[in-house]
């Protein structure tokens, strides 16, 4: 029996647009992370199989950072005009659970082959969303102000994943 401990950041995403671009009602900078941390227990079932199970915890980081088109938004709730665009911001961080397991086969004296797989993992993420600059009567009827905030709590998926891999020694 082999008892193991691991790190590993699976999932990453960084993309940042023009604040005043075409995209900049999607999100200026949307950024998300994933770091897992590994605990498992292989059994060398003889010198040529080894399985192994463990538990997968995972901390989450998201955060977006966006616009929202506060003329459109005054217009269709029947205020013309020209307003400036709002400055959104939602900042969450959280954890989940999952499991992971994994196979090693020893082909022969050169060949080693192997597959991990870790288990989709359910975040909970709690944090908070403003919103700067609200302008236009109808905009601050809808958020109170020229300024707001709250608690934000959601639910992200994180998929599950599958690593295959093999080792070939060339020489000894």
């Amino acid at each position: 029996f082999t008892v193991g401990i691991g790190v590993h950041t699976p999932f990453g995403l960084v993309n940042q647009y023009k604040s005043d671009g075409q995209f900049k009602y999607l999100g200026i900078h949307n950024e998300i992370r994933e770091t897992s941390y590994l605990t498992s227990l292989s059994w060398a079932i003889n010198d040529t199989v080894a399985i192994g199970a463990g538990a997968a915890y995972a901390t989450t980081h998201l955060k977006q950072v966006g616009k929202l088109n506060a003329t459109f938004i005054n217009n269709a709730n029947g205020v013309p005009g020209t307003y400036a665009d709002t400055l959104t911001e939602m900042d969450v961080d959280g954890h989940g659970w999952g499991w992971n397991s994994g196979i090693l086969i020893k082909v022969n004296d050169r060949l080693t082959a192997g597959a991990f797989y870790r288990s989709l993992i359910r975040n909970q993420l709690e944090g908070d969303y403003s919103a700067d600059n609200i302008d236009g009567p109808a905009m601050q009827a809808i958020f109170g102000g020229s300024t707001f905030q709250t608690d934000v709590t959601t639910d992200i998926k994180m998929p599950d994943s599958l690593v295959v891999g093999a080792k070939y020694q060339l020489n000894d």
